[in-house]
């Protein structure tokens, strides 16, 4: 088929449904055969001409092929001028050849059913009709000049009619093949296309069947890590309150005051998880939430957190560096971040935390550092997984450290920790903050 015009280059096809290759490759054989005829003395030479014209047709052949092969080793288009023009040369040269040995009764006339056929493959039925017609015409005219050699006219007239049968069939059987092709081709395409649709139908479905029950192993494992964490502190606040319940003829005031203090722990440690469960139900759905920015003092924010996470303020060690005092962020978010780490810090170290923050361009760093047991690599890698927990002072749920990190996210920041110098950790917290739109720092205390 004729190359569509563009410029892009259209991927090279295969070497026998290539059909301007073909076609270069039945033009050579054809001219190769034309010369092994004229050299058998199977051609007539009525003019004197005939050998240098065979001769000249077979150079134009392979020159052509070299070209045509050229072009498909390259994958370059075959231009719409170029297929035409080879159309034209080569039903004129081989009426021209058919002229010069014999006319109509030449058997190089018979090289034109191939040219027509070649055309069919190529143009498509209508235009291979119109070639063959053409040719017709032109060798009605060769009949009823040429004279070389002598043959009579009905012999003429009856030959002219059985070529211009051959041709004019031969286009349409041709053509009809190549439709034939080029549907079932066509047909072929479409169903790779619709094939290739349902392989990825069924590849979105298996996607999210299998989110689906990650998220409903998610929901268990999350349930299962909760009734965990609930059945501790309920059955001991049950026997601690039936104890109490009994009166001071069970208990003396040393027992009644650790029983009192018992509760106390806990009802904080219910608390935390309850907070925690808070937390992890927006974080989920960290895609739908957003961010609440405002003017924040960090100093505040940070002995908010400590509090929050009922940490001594003698065991609190803040270093904030300058331009850090007052920051544009959101409040209740990098809240909930400081209350986590300080929680996690103080439950894995009994020595002093501290807490640094270092502003570079728009680049908040804030680091919590404790003297705790630290994390080998195999543990700080999962540190911030969800529901894993660590250290021989195991947390309420697994779930702190996941959700500063899921928060993180969420205003545009992310945390990692390493291990401290001489023993702890280091959780780094690094998220973007905005110049303070005023010079009034909100109270974190009072954020929603």
């Amino acid at each position: 088929m004729a190359e569509v015009a563009g410029r892009s280059r259209p991927s090279r096809p295969p070497l026998l449904l290539d059909s301007e290759l073909t076609t270069a490759v039945l033009r050579a054989a054809a001219g190769a055969a034309m010369v092994v005829l004229w050299l058998a003395d199977g051609l007539a030479d009525g003019y004197g001409v005939a050998g240098p014209l065979i001769f000249a047709a077979m150079a134009y052949s392979l020159v052509i092929f070299a070209i045509v092969a050229r072009r498909y080793v390259a994958g370059d288009p075959y231009p719409r001028l170029l297929t035409a023009s080879l159309t034209l040369l080569d039903n004129a040269i081989i009426l021209g050849l058919s002229a010069v040995t014999g006319g109509v009764s030449s058997l190089l006339v018979g090289v034109l059913v191939l040219v027509i056929t070649t055309d069919a493959a190529r143009f498509g039925v209508r235009l291979a009709v119109l070639c063959a017609i053409a040719d017709s015409v032109v060798l009605l005219v060769m009949g009823l000049v040429v004279d070389e050699p002598h043959v009579e006219l009905a012999d003429r007239v009856r030959l002219i009619g059985w070529w211009a049968w051959l041709l004019i069939g031969g286009a349409v059987l041709a053509g009809m093949i190549a439709r034939a092709a080029f549907e079932a081709r066509h047909d072929r395409d479409v169903a790779q296309q619709q094939a290739a649709i349902d392989r990825m139908e069924r590849e979105i479905e298996r996607q999210a069947r299998l989110e689906l029950e990650a998220a409903d192993a998610d929901r268990r494992e999350f349930l299962r890590v909760i009734t965990h964490e609930l059945r501790t502190p309920i059955t001991s606040i049950g026997a601690l309150s039936r104890a109490l319940a009994a009166g001071a003829a069970r208990l003396d005031g040393p027992q009644r005051e650790e029983a009192l203090s018992l509760v106390q722990s806990h009802a904080d440690h219910l608390s935390h998880l309850l907070e925690s469960v808070r937390d992890l139900a927006t974080a989920t759905v960290t895609g739908q939430q957003r961010t609440v920015l405002s003017d924040v003092a960090l100093l505040d924010l940070v002995r908010t957190s400590a509090s929050a996470a009922g940490l001594d303020a003698a065991r609190l060690q803040i270093d904030l560096a300058d331009g850090t005092e007052l920051i544009r962020t959101d409040a209740e978010k990098l809240r909930r971040i400081l209350t986590n780490l300080l929680e996690n810090a103080g439950r894995h170290s009994l020595e002093a935390i501290c807490v640094e923050a270092r502003l570079d361009q728009r680049l908040l760093t804030i680091r919590v550092l404790d003297r705790g047991p630290g994390l080998t690599d195999d543990v700080a890698s999962r540190a911030f997984e969800k529901g894993f927990s660590f250290g021989t002072e195991r947390g309420s749920s697994g779930l702190g450290l996941w959700i500063v990190r899921e928060l993180a996210t969420v205003i545009g920041g992310r945390v990692w920790a390493e291990p401290r110098p001489g023993g702890g950790l280091i959780v780094h917290v690094s998220l973007p903050v905005l110049r303070p739109v005023t010079g009034t720092p909100s109270s974190p205390a009072l954020q929603p």
